[in-house]
C-alpha cells in the first residue's frame, strides 16, 4: 500500500503517527484529522481535492 509513491513508514513519519494508524486511515477505518490533512497538503504541495481525489466525476 502506498500514497503518492510513499510507503506507510514515510507517511507515519510525516504525520508522526504509527504505521498501524496510517493503515487504518488509508483503509477508511479512521478519518484523517484536520492537522494531518494540512501536513499532507504541505508535504505534497497540493490541494485537498488533489490529495483525496474528491472531485466528482460528472457524466452527461
Amino acid at each position: 500500500m502506498s500514497f503518492y509513491g510513499h510507503d506507510i513508514q514515510k507517511l507515519a513519519e510525516t504525520l508522526k503517527i504509527s504505521n498501524d494508524s496510517v493503515r487504518r486511515r488509508l483503509k477508511g477505518n479512521v478519518e484523517f484529522e484536520l492537522t494531518e490533512i494540512k501536513k499532507l497538503m504541505k508535504e505534497y504541495n497540493c490541494t485537498f481535492d488533489e490529495l483525496f481525489n474528491s472531485e466528482p466525476n460528472y457524466k452527461n
